[in-house]
């Protein structure tokens, strides 16, 4: 999952990842933009649905602008299913603007986050979640002191819980409004992903961060 990465006077470039070998022998990678019931590959070059990387070898695979998230909630996350261990390694590029973050594997993720960011930030502190069980999960995300955050139409404040239940491959964006997002705890009922981003601006200059939240 690409979050939003702000940049206001360039038209956005493309996003780009790449898998890494760490087996002796060669491995078939097969990579979808996965929808609720299907296994779509709309952000997917027919190229990269499925491939062999051989041993000790990298890839890089590209992905249209569009594969960020913009929304409060889309399906926007991209699967990476190999028939032995990668590792993946992803950037969200845009001029003046650039990071990159390691993609952990699905036994790594768990029930029980904290968010943390960067303040002040000059744009909104972002969080992105991604619901990977087949059945219905119910993310409550309880909003940190000193942040307004604004999901679909409705005001949070301080303390304030909001509930979001998303399908198996469904993506949430959660950005604060004002203040940021450090802090905001978030809790599910079933294993989900998440990602924190948070951009740091120093005049012309303007330099995203985003990584991978680690469980509690």
């Amino acid at each position: 999952m690409f979050l939003r990465n702000y940049v206001e006077e360039f038209a956005p470039l493309d996003v780009e990842f790449y898998v890494a070998s760490r087996s002796s022998s060669d491995q078939v990678v097969s990579i979808s933009n996965p929808s609720s019931g299907g296994q779509g590959t709309a952000l997917i070059a027919d190229s990269d649905r499925q491939f062999t990387i051989a041993a000790n070898t990298v890839r890089k695979v590209t992905l249209p602008s569009s594969s960020r998230q913009e929304s409060d909630r889309d399906y926007k996350c991209v699967r990476v299913v190999s028939s032995d261990d990668v590792i993946l390694y992803a950037l969200n590029r845009n001029r003046f603007s650039n990071d990159g973050f390691t993609v952990f594997s699905d036994n790594q993720i768990g029930y029980d986050y904290y968010a943390v960011a960067y303040s002040p930030a000059d744009y909104n502190t972002q969080v992105g979640i991604i619901a990977t069980e087949p059945d219905v999960t119910t993310v409550t995300v309880t909003v940190p002191s000193n942040t307004f955050i604004v999901w679909e139409n409705s005001g949070y404040g301080a303390d304030d819980v909001i509930i979001i239940n998303l399908q198996q491959f469904e993506t949430a964006l959660v950005k604060a409004d004002s203040g940021d997002v450090t802090g905001e705890c978030i809790i599910y009922r079933y294993h989900v992903t998440e990602y924190s981003m948070f951009p740091c601006t120093d005049g012309a200059m303007s330099v995203s961060l985003m990584e991978y939240v680690s469980t509690l």
